[in-house]
């Protein structure tokens, strides 16, 4: 039986129109959520929601940390397009930047909402429970991707949905379940992201747990930090100790997954007169050599200065698709007609241009051929 390590106890309670109820309390967190799932799943139910709080038996300090309210009017949520997955044969490959990825383009619009990663969703064990009740997305999401792997691999969908849904299981439970959570937590939080890497490797017996474990307490650490500027302002928090190699790779993997979300970008450039000057800093962003912009209200500074010491390709590389994805469309780079969109589109080729070409690859050359036919 699982013990409480965290020295907390959670309390469950049911909605009666606007007010919470207790129900029960367990000093388990698995427990209680898997109460609560229990009480949303009952079909003779008298109450309209469940609540699970978490309360530190030392602070008193309580965090709500799960919450769902049934039959009220939700904005509607769909998923969004994707064209390719990655194969994931293990459970671990779930966990994987490619995988986050592309759950993180899937369910775009459901991580806008709840503000989050797809690795926050991934070691929340309340959002994975809201996520596979809703019809309108779980299965979906599960068949998307199972054809999409099917295709690609010559196997059958049905097999990897299959598949899916078993490994979908395997993190749910882990989630519940990380009785070494606090203990990673409060290393963070005390010694930094080196000390969280190098305990990782001396306490945990195989290369998965150890990378669960480091993925797990950073996914946390990252929640409830704000908005997209705030996870990013801690993130780059984490870098100050002069991380090592590994530590500076779990960064890139968070930041890039951040930067790969449109509604991040938009928060970090605060608003742009056009897309010519929105792709101009983007790019000079990949470079670590933004120019400071005047009494800047988010952490593009910090952003920069991270960029610039650190070594982070896939970062890089997600703020340069960016830039492509608008060169390679037929939206126009100003407000002010032909000749100035193709000025400022030969400008941005004259700032991607590298001693071995064009940033950003094959995927920018075609990008700015593309452009080029239309200007």
């Amino acid at each position: 039986m699982a013990k409480n390590r965290a020295g907390k106890s959670y309390d469950v309670f049911t909605a009666d129109g606007d007010r919470w109820i207790f129900d029960s309390t367990h000093s388990i967190r698995s427990a209680a959520l898997e109460h609560a799932e229990i009480l949303l799943g009952d079909s003779f139910q008298k109450h309209n929601g469940v609540r699970v709080v978490a309360e530190s038996e030392r602070t008193g300090d309580e965090e709500v940390i799960f919450e769902e309210k049934l039959g009220s009017d939700q904005k509607v949520i769909a998923l969004t397009a994707v064209n390719e997955s990655p194969l994931c044969k293990d459970t671990i490959d779930f966990y994987g930047f490619p995988a986050r990825r592309t759950a993180g383009k899937l369910l775009r619009q459901l991580l806008d909402d709840q503000g989050m990663t797809a690795l926050e969703l991934a070691f929340d064990p309340g959002q994975l429970m809201m996520f596979e009740r809703n019809d309108k997305l779980y299965g979906p999401a599960l068949q998307r991707i199972g054809g999409i792997q099917a295709k690609a691999d010559g196997g059958k969908p049905m097999e990897r949905v299959e598949a899916i849904s078993r490994a979908f299981e395997e993190i749910k439970k882990r989630a519940k379940d990380d009785p070494n959570g606090e203990k990673y937590s409060a290393l963070l939080r005390s010694k930094g992201l080196n000390a969280l890497v190098e305990a990782a490797g001396q306490w945990e017996k195989s290369t998965v747990k150890r990378r669960l474990a480091i993925l797990g307490t950073l996914a946390k650490r990252i929640s409830g930090s704000g908005g997209w500027d705030g996870k990013l302002k801690l993130l780059i928090s984490l870098t100050h100790d002069k991380p090592k190699p590994e530590a500076v790779a779990y960064v890139d993997e968070i930041a890039a997954e951040i930067l790969d979300g449109a509604e991040a970008v938009m928060e970090i450039l605060e608003g742009q007169p056009d897309m010519a000057t929105a792709n101009r800093r983007l790019i000079n962003l990949s470079r670590g050599s933004l120019r400071p912009p005047k009494n800047p209200i988010s952490c593009i500074v910090e952003l920069n200065d991270m960029i610039s010491r650190l070594d982070l390709p896939l970062t890089r590389q997600v703020l340069l698709e960016r830039v492509a994805g608008t060169i390679g469309g037929i939206s126009n780079l100003t407000k002010e007609g032909p000749n100035a969109d193709r000025d400022a589109f030969v400008g941005l080729v004259r700032l991607l241009v590298d001693e071995d070409g064009l940033l950003g690859g094959p995927g920018m050359s075609e990008a700015v051929v593309k452009r080029a036919r239309i200007t």
